[in-house]
């Protein structure tokens, strides 16, 4: 149920937000980073939560997009019973994510990891419908380990050329050169001046060289995006908004994932789900170890 007043408070904080990036906006070296548009486009994103009907529209659209996919499901909305102000949703029994019993095995907490994992990938990687508030809180899993995903109000629909720039990115970052990093800036990105993209590429070789030389238990991918986008910054690269909110989500399913399972290498599950599909799409894929070692597991013999 939506608490009266809400709506209004949000539009204050709007105004109040806006007006701290606008000053903010005003140092040199921040206004390439697009703090405006970032904050805009958050706090837009906030609002929408404040109708319920675009929450029961998600449930709706997620539930079509993984009907038929085991281990994986969203609660019903009861239309009739549902709208602006009201959602009510099929009641779900199971336990939060990050309260599994401390008994549970590690092969069956390494599965629920893989559920999750496969979950955000399908929705970043093939349905360009990106649940964008995937926390422990919002997961519950049920006694036969099927993870059940609540609270849709935070979602991303990502147009085609915000989907393959992510795909690409992705690419890049899990079994790409220093030289697919850069062509992706070049394809993808506007940027401000004059670029010099030796340098660039040289501090990409660097970034690259650090965390791949990284024992696969102690990667983080926050920790990487992080770095990636400091890069971004020092060369007066424009980044894209919708971009970070996604990137976000996968960070936040990547942690559950490394809760459930650490040793996991993320990297090497991203490439190998991201093989066929840039087959599909025709594009490049890189010649790199970690591209070869995800063909061989995603094409036996």
């Amino acid at each position: 149920v939506l608490r009266p007043g809400v709506r209004r408070q949000v539009e204050r904080d709007k105004a109040i937000l806006l007006v701290g990036a606008r000053l903010i906006a005003l140092v040199p070296t921040w206004r390439a980073n697009d703090p405006v548009g970032h904050t805009r486009h958050f706090v837009e994103a906030i609002y929408e939560q404040t109708d319920l009907r675009i929450e029961a529209t998600n449930y709706q659209r997620f539930r079509a997009n993984f009907a038929g996919r085991p281990g994986v499901s969203f609660p019903d909305v009861l239309a009739e019973l549902s709208g602006e102000r009201v959602l009510t949703m099929q009641f779900v029994r199971g336990t939060k994510i990050d309260a599994l019993p401390a008994a549970m095995s590690a092969a069956r907490k390494a599965k629920i990891a893989e559920t999750v994992r496969m979950t955000m990938f399908k929705m970043c990687f093939e349905d360009g419908f990106v649940h964008a508030d995937l926390h422990p809180g919002n997961m519950v899993v049920q006694d036969d380990d099927t993870l059940v995903i609540f609270d849709a109000g935070l979602a991303k629909l990502l147009h085609e050329d915000i989907l393959i720039q992510f795909i690409d990115m992705s690419k890049c970052l899990a079994m790409g050169t220093p030289d697919d990093l850069v062509a992706h800036l070049q394809r993808f990105h506007t940027y401000l001046g004059t670029i010099e993209w030796e340098a660039l590429r040289a501090e990409v070789s660097v970034f690259a060289a650090k965390f791949r030389a990284k024992d696969v238990a102690k990667l983080e991918y926050g920790e990487l995006i992080g770095d990636m986008f400091a890069i971004g910054r020092k060369y007066h690269v424009h980044p894209v908004t919708d971009m970070m909110l996604v990137f976000v989500a996968l960070i936040t399913a990547q942690g559950i994932g490394k809760m459930l399972e650490p040793e996991h290498n993320v990297f090497a599950t991203i490439a190998r789900y991201l093989i066929p599909i840039l087959m599909k799409r025709n594009e490049h894929v890189p010649d790199t170890a970690e591209a070869k070692a995800a063909r061989v597991i995603t094409e036996p013999g």
